[in-house]
């Protein structure tokens, strides 16, 4: 499968998984657009690289405007995890069929992006009482830096620093 393919079949899966009616079809519009851009930058980090942190740092920003959504104050991170959860599940199972030999490394590597933006995706929603949800943009603040590295450090044994 080609790339853009690739992503329309995971997030086609994503969505029949994580919705309550079985209407399969991806969403329209801006929320559309940022669940397609998380799925691709997570994607681009399954690729061989030579600078991951830059890669996943991308994934962190994405993830701020998956997390941007207005309407809501905060982010429940139980119903966040269900989202990212059933989203590692329709992906796994696309790379099993696209590409068998790479899909347990792919996953792996799947599973690190997904952890960062988790983990962004929460700071993003839960920052000061001063600034509106989704005011923070990722590109400003340590914490983006902080919480790459980390993930960074846990994959060659450094184990948590910091969050």
């Amino acid at each position: 499968m080609r790339e853009e393919s690739t992503i329309e079949a995971i997030v086609a899966a994503w969505r029949s998984l994580a919705r309550v009616s079985a209407d399969p079809t991806p969403r329209g519009g801006d929320r559309g657009e940022r669940e397609r851009a998380l799925v691709r930058s997570l994607i681009a980090a399954t690729e061989d690289l030579e600078d991951e942190e830059a890669v996943l740092r991308s994934v962190a920003l994405t993830a701020v405007a998956y997390g941007d959504d207005s309407h809501r104050q905060r982010i429940d991170p139980a119903h966040l995890l269900r989202e990212l959860v059933a989203l590692r599940h329709a992906t796994f199972d696309v790379f099993r069929v696209e590409s068998p030999a790479d899909a347990s490394r792919r996953i792996i590597r799947f599973d690190r992006a997904l952890s960062v933006a988790y983990r962004v995706t929460l700071r993003s929603s839960h920052r000061t009482g001063l600034q509106r949800p989704g005011a923070w943009d990722g590109r400003s603040d340590d914490a983006v830096r902080d919480i790459v590295r980390d993930t960074l450090g846990e994959r060659h044994g450094r184990g948590s620093q910091s969050e």
